[in-house]
């Protein structure tokens, strides 16, 4: 671990220039970490600072910022969440789309807190963060597959069994410019808004991936942090919302009936209306009344 490591994070930054395909290495210092904090704060402060307002979404002075925050790779529950921020697609405007799963674990445990992407690349890459490193490699036979695809060839290749390695990578509508696309990641978690996975494409990024590394992610206080997480268990079991997610994943919460209609926040065509007779249709519950579901759990 560096010297200069703060507490919660592994203490690295990469900055990835995907025209001259080099990666540099920069670190924080405590005070900006503290303003900054977690994956949205890290994004907002670099968009912020290095992205001016004319600059388009498929620009090459465009970022794609991928970050965790101070409790990615701990013990607290679904904690490897990554924050996304670019200047999407659809608005052509700041953009933080969050995605759960490993990558933030497993980044962090590689040796890096959030990976800076710069520039528009000649040919397609991807590329691979592992023992306090990181690598671009070459992703054109990668190249119209679709995002499962990508994640079996990549953990092939890198020679990493199914749950050791995260990847988050596009399809072939990122490939494309679609401009709703997104970035998908452990076979089934995606960062979605405002077309960032076309932000991907025209930067010709195919995927990212970490797998599980060595780096430990230290806490001020262990014991202190498992109270906290206990706490939070215990919240789950006996609030009714967090008894539908701990059941049902986050589909659980896509409830349907006379509850969402009356709040409004069943959103069909864009929130135009909240009347959807077949939303049922959509829901976990549904699913696991007729198929055998297997759970695939977060971190933690």
């Amino acid at each position: 671990m560096p010297s200069n490591a703060i507490y919660g994070y592994a203490g690295k930054i990469l900055r990835v220039n995907l025209t001259t395909e080099r990666i540099s290495e920069e670190v924080l210092d405590e005070a900006a970490l503290r303003k900054w904090v977690g994956g949205v704060g890290f994004g907002a402060k670099v968009l912020y600072e290095e992205v001016p307002p004319q600059v388009q979404w498929n620009d090459p002075g465009n970022r794609i910022i991928v970050a965790s925050g101070p409790l990615g790779g701990t013990m607290v529950g679904g904690s490897a969440t990554i924050s996304i921020s670019t200047k999407g697609t659809l608005t052509n405007g700041v953009t933080s789309t969050q995605a759960n799963g490993f990558m933030g674990a497993f980044m962090k445990s590689s040796g890096c807190d959030a990976v800076i992407f710069e520039g528009i690349a000649r040919r397609w890459l991807y590329l691979y963060i592992h023992d306090g490193t990181a690598e671009l490699r070459d992703a054109q036979h990668l190249v119209g597959k679709n995002t499962w695809e990508t994640e079996d060839l990549i953990k092939a290749e890198l020679g990493y069994a199914e749950q050791r390695m995260s990847v988050f990578c596009i399809g072939p509508a990122g490939e494309y410019l679609v401009k709703f696309a997104g970035i998908f990641g452990d076979k089934d978690r995606c960062a979605g808004h405002n077309g960032i996975g076309a932000v991907m494409g025209v930067k010709k990024l195919k995927a990212f991936c970490a797998p599980l590394g060595n780096t430990p992610i230290r806490v001020a206080s262990p014991k202190r942090l498992l109270a906290s997480v206990d706490a939070l268990w215990r919240e789950i079991q006996k609030n009714p919302q967090g008894k539908k997610i701990f059941a049902f994943g986050t589909g659980g919460t896509y409830q349907t009936g006379d509850e969402r209609v009356a709040l409004g926040t069943l959103p069909i065509k864009n929130y135009l209306t909240n009347l959807y007779p077949e939303a049922r249709l959509m829901t976990c519950q549904y699913v696991r009344e007729r198929w055998k579901a297997t759970p695939r759990p977060c971190w933690a």
